[in-house]
């Protein structure tokens, strides 16, 4: 348990101190008189009072998200944890951390082309609105296409979906995946059938290039679902 006290100040921020930690708070993208600073520091004063980490960064991390989770307004914060007198070898008046975190745009393109399709998309969409780390914002209607690529199969139901999010686009990926996989998606056949498929077309306005991940979804222009929402 941490002893910590509380001194806000409305125009610039708050300030949460104790015994072993100062931590300071800037919200960003909403006005002061949407997210009242003193409401602010009695949430860290309690977080703080009823969460004990080993790591500065484990605070500022978990802190973050805690915030952004219960003040939904905010749509990033600065978060600093300065810890004074901190046990290492260097002598140093204090060691700290400063992290921003927010929420992500992102678009997600969903389809089906086996078994019951619309509820394979549905339990989807409803799995990821379960997650706190997930708000659907908007969902495009259901539309059939038909498949692309040299494999015979069923013609798919497909949409679209934007969302917010407070994960990492790999985060993202790997949550979708697992939704896939709950729902018996299995990677035979290049551009085969799926019971369910869930990419990520566009996150923020970030190009991302890795080995599992490609953003802007590079067959993009292969799904008019998406072009034309």
């Amino acid at each position: 348990m941490n002893e910590v006290n509380s001194n806000c100040e409305s125009e610039e921020g708050c300030q949460v101190i104790g015994e072993k930690l100062t931590i300071a708070f800037l919200a960003r993208g909403v006005r002061i008189i949407e997210v009242y600073y003193g409401t602010v520091c009695d949430f860290i004063h309690d977080f703080m009072t009823k969460h004990t980490y080993d790591l500065i960064e484990t605070v500022a991390e978990q802190l973050a998200q805690a915030l952004l989770l219960e003040f939904k307004l905010v749509k990033s914060i600065l978060l600093e944890i300065r810890k004074p007198h901190a046990p290492i070898e260097k002598e140093f008046e204090s060691v700290s951390v400063e992290i921003e975190r927010g929420w992500h745009e992102a678009f997600v393109a969903f389809g089906s082309n086996l078994g019951d399709k619309e509820k394979f998309i549905d339990e989807a969409i409803e799995a990821l609105s379960n997650l706190p780390q997930i708000n659907i914002v908007a969902i495009s209607d259901k539309i059939v296409t038909e498949p692309y690529g040299n494999v015979e199969q069923d013609v798919f139901l497909n949409g679209v979906m934007k969302i917010e999010t407070l994960l990492p686009a790999d985060e993202l990926l790997q949550i979708l995946q697992k939704v896939e996989e709950h729902a018996g998606r299995e990677r035979k056949i290049h551009w085969g059938p799926r019971t369910l498929d869930l990419d990520i077309i566009f996150y923020d306005d970030d190009i991302i290039s890795e080995d599992d991940l490609i953003v802007p979804h590079p067959d993009m222009k292969n799904r008019d679902f998406v072009l034309n929402h």
